[in-house]
């Protein structure tokens, strides 16, 4: 992959006028990672010397943590480094990695029990031990080019859920799976009413931060009224999800299948109402238990305004109370419902009872489009990538770092920022730490002075949690290798129960397994621990977990053989100490804004990681934009803000004072006449130091004028443009031949 330079970028501009804009767009989008970004080659920016000024005296970064933030924050800035070059004399960036490898929590385990792989050949078998899913490409995912054209990586795309297995092995019958779904999605929507709402604008002219941002807002559906009216009288309006909500977890298919027709009728409904839930439960497929009146709606306000900070568990738990009583649920259905617990569980790392109910889902609307998919040959080509290209980043790893000692002001010189780690310390003048939520929560590294309250209560407040995974490799496989994935229902502690209390313990044990033949080039089941399972894991031994999952597994495939496993892993994240648990989510205590503080820095030390990324928490592409984020303020820092040129753009009738006489206006002399903003007014002019052309003299100017590059127009220009053209051609035909002289003469013609 090319960079954009900055002549392409005043080329876009559509005459001399405009270039001002384009420059400041130019170094904006730089800046702040929209262009440029990732493993790409930047070409170093042309340097005059400076004398007095060594080649070592530019500032020193250092960065804790070599995961996908602090590679990206370490990239970004060696590409920003190489585009202003003329402007920082150096810059040494230094990458503190604790582990002995690089990627954090993205972590491709290499398995060694088998000798033959079905990958591409320079690929390794390897089973994901973190983070493993791209979730989708399409709509701005800055993974997209990096993966898929800079690294040109090879990825498989993956295909929804289509089997749930029971307690006895069977798989559940899709037509029951399908109800039980639209039932889970429809107490998951009405806990929703109970979330923060942000203020609206109300403007004429719309919400500008969504129209800057490219995105429709989060609660436009995409579904005109005439689609919605046919939809509902056909009794298949709650298929038409809407466009801007995602569901959490892995993609489920069930609910795309049509209920059985209902005779229910459908009442005329305002545009914020919805259906009561028993005749919503109708349009379904369900049947009413006897005596319960179609109008007959769940009733939640109760419970879920008991506290401010209500969990969305608890409503959601009396939402499936109170749906016991309108219809004959079973406990196969109790299972299923369990079952979509646990994928919720799994999407955020935690019980559904520790979640915030206003505020669980804050980062809704944001979400990223396309197929979901996996890395052929292991994710963490992603950082070692980001890592190795174009040049090796200064990464050290076994450099576990103790404190850091920090300016809080910002303001010292001389590198006043001290990293201390068990092999020394290590001088500088901008710290970016990325380590995980959890080691802030553990205070795994020490603060001088300490972080301040405002920092530390946000720290407190988010969640991070746990999501385990048991790797099973085998000699053959003996299962569908050609679905990426099946589900596992649970049996409640109490077998045959009716409480949701009695499911919550063991909902996410073993709930979903991943076939990873594609990736890992030989058989390889992935079995996930979400919820209260995860903490499980972290207290059993690995036989015993083994033994459990290889017990499940033979109840399912009672026609076949099911060996032991070749090779097992079992993942305890809350025991590493480098991350204590997985990834964050917004816990019952926390504050809209709380990821907003995690990301503000303190002072000159700045913090990068998925918790601090509030629109895209508990992702790598969130991890990667903090990154980014991060570089945007150290460079902010060292640079000073973008210069604006005043006027931005000048008026078409007023030549461009800022070019020097004499001169052709190339980029890089256009560059350094808007490298400081005037002092005065914008409104105001400033005066040229240069003797205006007179207009109304026959002669020939004795140097280039300080006019504007006229524009080319279809349009008849006026005598005074006309005027204007002629004295610049004529001032770039001398200046030309001051430069290199005269044309060579013209060879006499033969007679």
């Amino acid at each position: 992959m090319i960079s954009v330079t900055r002549e392409e970028a005043l080329g876009c501009a559509k005459d001399f006028r405009w270039m001002g804009l384009a420059d400041f767009a130019y170094e904006w989008l730089i800046r702040n990672g929209y262009i440029n970004f990732g493993c790409v080659e930047v070409p170093p920016a042309p340097v005059t010397p400076k004398k007095g000024r060594r080649r070592d005296d530019g500032p020193v970064i250092v960065i804790v943590g070599a995961g996908v933030a602090g590679l990206a924050c370490a990239r970004q800035l060696e590409g920003l480094y190489q585009q202003y070059r003329d402007k920082v004399t150096s810059l040494k960036i230094i990458v503190l990695e604790g582990r002995r490898r690089i990627g954090g929590r993205i972590y491709s385990h290499p398995l060694k029990s088998h000798q033959k792989t079905t990958l591409p050949k320079g690929l390794r078998p390897t089973a994901e031990m973190g983070a493993q899913i791209i979730v989708g490409f399409d709509r701005g995912n800055p993974l997209d080019p990096i993966i898929r054209s800079q690294l040109a990586l090879r990825y498989h795309l993956l295909r929804d859920i289509s089997t749930i297995y029971d307690i006895d092995g069977s798989a559940v019958d899709e037509m029951q799976d399908a109800m039980d779904e639209r039932l889970y999605n429809d107490i998951l929507d009405r806990s929703g009413n109970y979330r923060h709402k942000a203020g609206i604008q109300s403007t004429a002219e719309g919400d500008r931060e969504m129209i800057n941002h490219g995105r429709d807002i989060p609660i436009d559906d995409g579904v005109t009224v005439h689609q919605y009216e046919e939809a509902r009288a056909a009794g298949t309006h709650h298929l038409m999800l809407p466009a801007a909500r995602f569901r959490r977890g892995i993609g489920h298919n069930a609910s795309r299948i049509l209920p059985p027709p209902s005779t229910a009728q459908i009442p005329d409904l305002g545009p914020d109402e919805e259906l009561p839930a028993a005749m919503e439960c109708q349009s379904m497929g369900w049947n009413l238990r006897d005596g319960v009146s179609p109008r007959t709606d769940l009733q939640l306000d109760e419970i879920a305004k008991t506290s401010p900070k209500q969990t969305l568990g608890a409503v959601m738990d009396e939402g499936v109370r109170q749906y016991q009583h309108m219809l004959p649920l079973t406990p196969k259905d109790m299972r299923l419902l369990n079952w979509h617990y646990a994928n919720l569980e799994y999407a955020n790392a935690t019980n559904l009872n520790a979640l915030s109910l206003s505020g669980w889902d804050q980062d809704m609307g944001n979400e990223f489009e396309g197929e979901h998919s996996q890395v052929i040959g292991g994710y963490q080509q992603l950082p070692r990538g980001l890592w190795a290209f174009p040049t090796k980043l200064d990464v050290r790893t076994n450099e576990t770092v103790l404190n850091i000692t920090y300016d809080a002001t910002g303001k010292s010189k001389n590198r006043k920022t001290t990293v201390h780690t068990e092999n020394g310390p290590i001088h500088a003048d901008h710290v970016v730490y990325t380590g995980s939520l959890g080691t802030l929560k553990h205070r795994s590294v020490e603060f001088a002075p300490a972080l301040p309250p405002w920092k530390t209560g946000a720290v407190d407040r988010l969640g991070f949690g746990v999501l385990n995974k048991v790797v099973l490799v085998f000699d053959q496989p003996f299962w569908d290798i050609h679905r990426d994935m099946f589900g596992l229902l649970r049996d409640a502690e109490v077998p045959g129960s009716m409480s949701q209390a009695h499911y919550a313990k063991n909902r996410g044990r073993f709930y979903l397994f991943w076939n990873c033949i594609k990736t890992s080039g030989i058989p390889v089941l992935i079995a996930l621990m979400a919820g209260d399972a995860a903490h499980q894991a972290e207290a059993m031994a690995d036989q015993e977990i083994v033994a459990e999952v290889l017990s499940e597994l033979r109840n399912i495939f009672k026609l076949k053989t099911v060996p032991d496993p070749l090779e097992t892993i079992v993942t305890r994240w809350k025991a590493d100490k480098f991350t204590r648990g997985t990834y964050s989510y917004v816990a019952a205590d926390a504050l809209p804004g709380d990821y907003d503080l995690m990301a503000q820095a303190v002072g000159n030390l700045h913090f990068a990681g998925e918790a601090t990324c509030a629109t895209h928490p508990a992702t790598v592409h969130g991890a990667y934009l903090s990154g980014l984020r991060a570089a945007a303020e150290i460079m902010e820092e060292v640079l000073g803000p973008i210069p604006i040129p005043t006027p931005l753009v000048p008026p078409s009738s007023k030549p461009n004072a800022n070019i020097t006489p004499g001169r052709y206006p190339t980029a890089d002399s256009f560059k350094q006449s808007i490298s400081t903003p005037a002092k005065q007014s914008p409104n105001v002019s400033k005066p040229s130091k240069t003797k205006p052309i007179n207009k109304a003299s026959t002669s020939k100017p004795t140097s280039l004028a300080p006019a504007p590059i006229p524009a080319i127009s279809t349009d008849t220009p006026t005598t005074g443009e006309q005027r204007q053209q002629e004295l610049y051609k004529q001032a770039l035909e001398k200046h030309i031949r001051t430069t290199i002289g005269d044309p060579p003469a013209k060879p006499a013609k033969i007679a």
